[in-house]
């Protein structure tokens, strides 16, 4: 009877095992199959190749760094070629000022010799003209000599000279002749302001003497801020005049503003790799000032064709 009932055990042990891999094999199978469906599936859903960046069809963005700056002509340094001290000013640093408006006074006593002189000049180049005239008719009927007559436009030509030299003077300094003529010699120097903005690193104050030349005050004009943005010798490839961009200025909120690659720097940071791109502001926003910290980004797919 235990003869019988051993090899039954073993046969029965062996085919339990039989079927267990069978199974096993058959969950493997299974698997591998549901991996190549998917698989499949992806392939036909990936992103065709965008046409920009030339990988994918996602967007390529460059992340920049700047700050807020002012055009060379938007920046005026008020300075005169006269110096004098200071009689009278009502600057503050940030008060608004228009183009012509008088900013400060200086007195200097060879400002009124200048207007005293250009004066006398004029009255002179009159008078050298008028006998220039007379000798060159006299020659003409035969009644003077060659000598005279070249005498005569000599010192008129001199005297011209002086005169126009003195009324360009004037004219640097922000006084015309016509109303020198009207109003008479002028006392006081008015400074005036040269373009409509705001008063910036005012340097003068009532007694003080300033310099020929040297800045009394700085006025800047934020109706054309512009951004000055640092890329990346890496990305200048993808980076043109024209690009689109968006950007955030630190301390205005969260709110994106729009602006557009103008001009892109020829001269490598040989340092950290690095050039400068300028940018123009689409969106304006009266808190800018210049010096703001900017960050910015250019989208690839908004770029115009």
């Amino acid at each position: 009877m235990k003869r019988v009932i051993l090899p039954f055990i073993v046969a029965c042990i062996l085919i339990g095992c039989k079927e267990q891999k069978q199974n096993n094999n058959s969950s493997v199978t299974t698997e591998t199959v549901t991996e190549v469906v998917v698989t499949e599936q992806a392939v036909e859903t990936d992103p065709k190749v965008d046409s920009y960046s030339g990988a994918t069809g996602y967007v390529k963005t460059i992340s920049l760094t700047g700050i807020i700056v002012l055009p060379p002509e938007k920046r005026v340094m008020v300075s005169l070629s006269m110096g004098g001290i200071v009689r009278s000013t009502h600057l503050v640093p940030g008060a608004l000022v228009q183009k012509g408006s008088v900013i400060l006074t200086l007195e200097n006593p060879e400002f009124i010799e200048l207007q005293q002189f250009y004066k006398e000049s004029e009255a002179k180049c009159r008078t050298m003209e008028l006998e220039y005239k007379r000798q060159t008719q006299l020659m003409a009927e035969g009644a003077t000599t060659e000598k005279k007559l070249e005498e005569s436009k000599s010192e008129y030509i001199a005297i011209k000279s002086q005169f126009e030299a003195a009324k360009s003077k004037l004219e640097l300094l922000g006084v015309t002749p016509e109303t020198l003529n009207k109003e008479g010699l002028v006392t006081y120097l008015s400074v005036k302001a040269p373009i409509t903005g705001y008063v910036a690193n005012v340097d003068v104050n009532p007694g003080k003497y300033v310099e020929a030349g040297s800045a009394m005050c700085e006025i800047i004009d934020k109706s054309a801020v512009m951004l000055r943005l640092t890329a990346y010798e890496k990305d200048l490839a993808d980076i043109a005049v024209g690009n689109k961009l968006t950007f955030e200025v630190n301390g205005v909120s969260d709110q994106q503003y729009l602006g557009e690659i103008v001009s892109i720097g020829q001269n490598i940071n040989e340092q950290n790799r690095s050039i400068e791109v300028y940018a123009a502001i689409k969106s304006k926003e009266s808190l800018f000032r210049p010096g703001m910290y900017v960050t910015a980004n250019i989208d690839f797919k908004s770029k115009e064709k």
